[in-house]
């Protein structure tokens, strides 16, 4: 089993997820709001 980490949760990012999922692996989903509260940042376009 893996564990992956993914910056995106559009489109791609999601179906990679699924993917990921359904082959057994754990997932890290991570979204701009996700992005910004880690890294300080105030506007990510």
């Amino acid at each position: 089993m893996a564990q992956l980490s993914i910056i995106g949760s559009g489109s791609m990012g999601r179906a990679i997820a699924t993917v990921a999922t359904k082959g057994g692996s754990t997932v890290d989903l991570l979204g701009r709001s996700d992005l910004r509260r880690h890294s300080g940042l105030q506007h990510c376009r």
